[in-house]
């Protein structure tokens, strides 16, 4: 693991050095979950419950939600005491990684409403804000 490297972001407009460390599919640096640095973070999510999703389609639903429990939720919380998102927008961006493989263990691609809500009630999944919060909470009374 490289702490603390330079990493150069070059888009058509800027060019700024930053002092970063990756984490598995995370650069962690001081503006820490900024717009760009999120949807880069989702979209490597989200190709990872697509590939798992091809791979597991005519599994029955509990290997589903145990696959979407091992592999992809562990990456959502990867250090999440420390990231924890407060802005709604990209609170309801993590949110809507876990409402998709929840259409997908349980098979409910509907557009009637509540349908998500529903399967995601049916698997008990936590929402990840509220796994966020507890594991905030550990955290602190681990430290104290």
């Amino acid at each position: 693991m490289h702490f603390l490297t330079e990493t150069h972001y070059k888009l058509n407009i800027f060019k700024s050095r930053r002092p970063t460390f990756k984490c598995i599919f995370l650069h962690v640096s001081p503006t820490l979950f900024g717009c760009f640095t999120l949807l880069v973070f989702l979209v490597s999510v989200v190709f990872f419950v697509s590939f798992c999703s091809l791979r597991l389609h005519s599994c029955p639903e509990e290997i589903k939600s145990r696959a979407y429990i091992s592999l992809v939720r562990p990456t959502l919380e990867y250090a999440s005491a420390v990231w924890d998102p407060y802005r709604q927008y990209q609170i309801q961006w993590l949110e809507n990684v876990q409402r998709r493989a929840a259409r997908f263990v349980t098979r409910t691609y509907g557009s009637d409403q509540g349908c998500v809500t529903r399967a995601l009630n049916h698997l008990q999944w936590q929402s990840l804000q509220y796994r966020r919060k507890v594991a905030r909470l550990t955290l602190l009374h681990n430290c104290f």
